[in-house]
């Protein structure tokens, strides 16, 4: 069997980098999206190793799997589930890793990950909790960061007159997607 032979070949650590230079990466992404579901497991096997490479962090992040492996964890088998979550860690480490955790945000990686922490193998609540605790950690550093930004009123001197807020009020809406809307008055 192919697939067993790739995942054989990628846990030693020398061959991690020849596979992905090879191109092993955008290879394994495809069986990982396609809907038939055909060779699931090693597929998800391998990109966990995979992703504990330098290179093969950056080539798997380079393709966008964050909603795949947000969509696996929360409905995946066990082992694809902890598979996932496994990818889903080193990606949300190093360099890119705000990127990655703010889309999986976006992609509502919290129930899962939470279902996961509390159902899953001995190795994907691990990887759950290990992740679920990155997540914690940026949605706080979000929150913080977004209650330090001055809000726009406060950005008015109080000195300033009904006419210079009027005409600050209608600058930020002039500035805003809504005043693509004609206003109806």
């Amino acid at each position: 069997d192919a697939a067993a032979a790739l995942f054989n070949l990628c846990i030693y650590q020398g061959n991690k980098g020849r596979a992905i230079r090879a191109g092993l990466v955008p290879l394994i992404m495809g069986l990982v999206t396609n809907p038939t579901g055909a060779l699931m497991d090693e597929a998800m096997a391998i990109l966990s190793i995979l992703s504990s490479h330098p290179e093969g962090k950056a080539a798997i992040g380079a393709a966008e799997p964050v909603p795949v492996l947000v969509e696996m964890i929360g409905s995946g088998t066990p082992r694809n589930r902890e598979n996932a979550a496994a990818v889903m860690l080193h990606l949300c480490s190093g360099e890119h890793h705000l990127v990655h955790l703010a889309r999986a945000q976006e992609c509502g990686i919290m129930v899962p990950l939470r279902e996961l922490a509390l159902n899953g193998t001995e190795r994907g609540k691990r990887k759950a909790v290990q992740l679920l605790e990155r997540m914690s950690r940026f949605l706080v550093q979000q929150q913080e960061e977004q209650e330090s930004q001055p809000q726009a009123s406060a950005q008015v001197p109080p000195q300033a007159t009904t006419e210079q807020v009027l005409e600050n009020d209608i600058t930020e809406q002039l500035d805003s997607p809504a005043s693509q809307y004609p206003m109806v008055v």
